[in-house]
């Protein structure tokens, strides 16, 4: 019989917790070397995007690679696609009406993809 005023800590899922706290900290430090050997200035903002990313990946237990995977293919389309935006499209424009077409284009179909999960319009029409 447990003694009045402790309280006992317990876990569910013990091993599910333990692997959370292992990916936390390898992320952790894999983000804090990543800083060290590139001498890069924000580290907290670093960090944080770290966290953001750990602490989306811990809710899906099980499925966690597969989302990571997709997380990660995901931001390497975005940062292709601002490449293009900003490297191609948008040093060609001369007006702010061009700029807003140009930016226009992109949104809309970030919108659309965000909005339905799928980077390609569906084939079938949605059906």
């Amino acid at each position: 019989m447990p003694r009045p005023g402790i309280v006992r800590l317990r876990v569910p899922d013990l091993p599910l917790a333990l692997i959370n706290a292992g990916r936390a900290f390898v992320t952790t430090d894999a983000v804090t070397l990543f800083w060290i050997v590139t001498g890069w200035p924000p580290l907290a903002g670093a960090i944080i995007w770290a966290a953001v990313k750990l602490i989306l990946l811990s809710l899906r237990a099980d499925q966690s690679y597969a989302f990571a995977v997709r997380f990660a293919a995901s931001h390497a389309m975005a940062a292709v696609s601002a490449a293009i935006l900003a490297f191609g499209a948008i040093l060609r424009m001369q007006t702010f009406a061009g700029f807003s077409i140009a930016l226009g284009v992109y949104l809309l179909h970030l919108a659309r993809w965000a909005a339905t999960g799928t980077p390609t319009p569906d084939p079938d029409g949605g059906q």
